[in-house]
């Protein structure tokens, strides 16, 4: 029989971070962890694939035969207790949010055969929605950064990010510990920040570790940087304001972000109360970054995108194939990577009553039905045969004995056929153009008076098909301020057919403030004047304290100052500005400046 143990993850109960109380003993980190091996890792993956794909096995218990979401892993003979450590690397995991925090191990005494679970994040429904809700935010995040950033620029702009975006959850309910409670809720402890911190670095290519401290009851990161470790702690860096009755608030975009726990050594990290950490791979932190000095990131606005509640169809499903959609920023042009829309489920067939006939047709020569008494008709010959009599309009019917050679149902001879069809032997299962993953290189540019030639790719079921397979048309023009499309027709006897056509976009260019001047109650903002391809500007601002926006429009491109009234006295106001052009009555805006900031009088 099948012996079975439970393996349940107790995450870091975190204490109040602000807590003057913190205890300041300091001791040197000796007993790391080992490195991972290659073992480990590959049957940590098996877990998470199957997880993430909610599969299930089946389990022989007392004679019955149960079926549980889970894996076997009997085929690696391990013992549970080299299991234990290979289910801690699932749960620190950031994609991994979804993953029960109690999970079951069934096998002999001597080695593990099973590992299974029950979902305790919601319905199967549920889990794949918020798997979907947080890529498209972990989306929103990396637009803080670009691809031009280098790793530290990267590692700053992610870890403003969360400071900007998240507040302690002093609840700490088990979603606070995992990436899905910084990004989604807004609401982490020190793990869901750590979380947070190691998927959004991964996604951009920086190396980040999870660090953790039992001593301290508390967990932070560590960012390697040009071959080197550094710790960070977005936690502790997170402000937590604390008023005179010693309510605790934080303040979220308009909060000092505090850069004393970042980039750190190890030594430094112990004169800042950090003790008695260990990692996942022995990682140590020699030094502190040399030259670090806080670098500018790239927030699209001081709040980042706000995707809108329902998405944009690409492309609708069928039976055969599955659709696409995205979501789009409600403050600008943005928009989220395409993510599949499922196949449509075929109705189904069903089978009709054996004994109803489903579509009777009248026999042509139905029975004649005897008369049950032709006697007890007088007059009435019981089997006439009467000579037909021609009705009006209607001809004779066939002659029910034909002459030899004749024949009765005669068929057309298909070599009769006037327009025979050409025995054309088609590419089997073809996919169309529409569902296949095709992309142009870029989907916007600003306009500098060239034509613009975004490159084309085809991918079929993940391949990258030749370019031989598909012929691109491009429309004319394509230097001014629009919208231009690219039609990308499959080549014959290819495994692609039809044709789709994509669309990219000329934006015209930013502008920039280059002066704020106060006055009562109002300000007057000044930018650099665009004339090509320009038809106005828009102002933006917002009040300190305050997530509400205004917009003003200038129209034409001569004016380039607007003074703004009817203001808080005395309150300091963050202002941008951007061009737009309207091309058949549609208008294309640039990029916002950076936002410069002015106090009212």
């Amino acid at each position: 029989p099948l012996v079975k143990t439970t393996q349940t993850y107790d995450p870091l109960h975190d204490p109040d971070y602000v807590d003057t109380a913190l205890r300041t003993a300091v001791s040197t980190p000796d007993a790391l962890s080992p490195q991972a091996t290659d073992l480990q890792q590959e049957v940590a993956q098996k877990i998470k694939d199957a997880a993430s794909t909610y599969r299930k096995v089946t389990l022989t218990l007392g004679g019955l035969s149960y079926s549980f979401y889970g894996v076997s892993i009997a085929e690696y003979g391990l013992s549970s207790e080299e299991v234990s450590p290979i289910l801690q690397m699932v749960w620190d995991d950031p994609e991994m949010f979804y993953f029960p925090f109690s999970v079951t191990k069934y096998g002999t005494s001597k080695c593990v055969m099973y590992v299974t679970w029950d979902f305790t994040f919601g319905t199967l429904d549920e889990i794949t929605a918020a798997r979907a809700s947080l890529d498209r935010k972990v989306d929103e995040a990396l637009t803080w950064a670009n691809v031009c950033m280098t790793p530290l620029q990267k590692a700053q702009a992610m870890h403003d990010y969360l400071v900007r975006t998240c507040a302690y959850d002093h609840d700490a309910p088990p979603i606070s510990h995992t990436s899905y409670g910084a990004l989604i809720l807004g609401k982490p402890v020190c793990q869901g920040y750590a979380m947070a911190y190691k998927l959004l670095l991964g996604r951009l290519g920086v190396p980040c570790a999870y660090v953790t401290s039992d001593a301290m009851c508390h967990g932070w990161s560590m960012v390697q940087l040009d071959g080197v470790w550094y710790h960070v702690d977005v936690t502790w860096d997170d402000p937590t304001i604390v008023d005179a009755d010693g309510n605790k608030s934080d303040k979220g975009f308009d909060a000092a972000i505090s850069y004393r726990y970042y980039l750190k050594s190890d030594a430094t990290f112990q004169d800042l109360s950090h003790y008695d950490w260990s990692t996942d791979g022995a990682l140590t932190c020699p030094k502190d970054y040399p030259t670090y000095s806080r670098p500018v990131y790239n927030a699209p606005s001081v709040q980042g995108h706000v995707w809108g509640e329902s998405p944009v169809v690409d492309r609708q499903p069928t039976y055969d194939y599955e659709g696409s959609q995205h979501y789009e920023c409600t403050r600008c042009d943005a928009r989220t990577a395409s993510e599949p829309i499922a196949k449509l489920e075929r109705p189904p067939v069903v089978d009709p009553d054996p004994g109803i006939d489903p579509d009777p047709s009248p026999d042509p020569n139905p029975d004649p039905q005897p008369d049950p008494d032709p006697g007890s008709q007088p007059g009435v010959d019981p089997d006439p045969n009467p000579d037909p009599e021609p009705q009006p309009g209607v001809g004779p019917g066939p002659d029910p004995n034909p002459g030899p050679g004749v024949d009765p149902d005669p068929q057309p001879d298909p070599s009769s056929d006037p327009d025979p069809q050409p025995n054309v032997d088609p590419v089997p299962d073809a996919t169309p153009l529409d569902y296949c993953d095709v992309r142009l290189s870029t989907s916007t540019y600003t306009y500098n008076g060239k034509a613009r030639t975004p490159r084309v790719a085809v991918r079929l079921n993940g391949d990258l098909l030749p370019e031989s397979a598909y012929t691109v048309r491009y429309a004319a023009g394509r230097k001014l301020v629009g919208t231009y499309a690219v039609t990308v027709t499959a080549a014959s006897g290819q495994s692609i057919t039809g044709s789709t056509t994509l669309r990219f976009t000329i934006k015209p260019r930013a502008t920039s403030v280059t002066s704020l001047r106060a006055s009562k109650r109002a300000f007057t903002a000044r930018w650099s004047k665009r004339v090509s391809q320009t038809s106005g500007y828009q102002i933006q601002y917002r009040a300190k304290g305050s997530s509400a926006t205004k917009t003003v429009t200038v129209r034409g491109t001569s004016t380039t100052a607007k003074k703004i009234t009817k203001l808080r006295a005395k309150t300091r106001y963050y202002v941008k500005v951007r061009t737009y052009k309207t091309v058949g009555g549609k208008r294309y805006y640039s990029a916002w400046s950076s936002a410069k900031a002015v106090t009212t009088r």
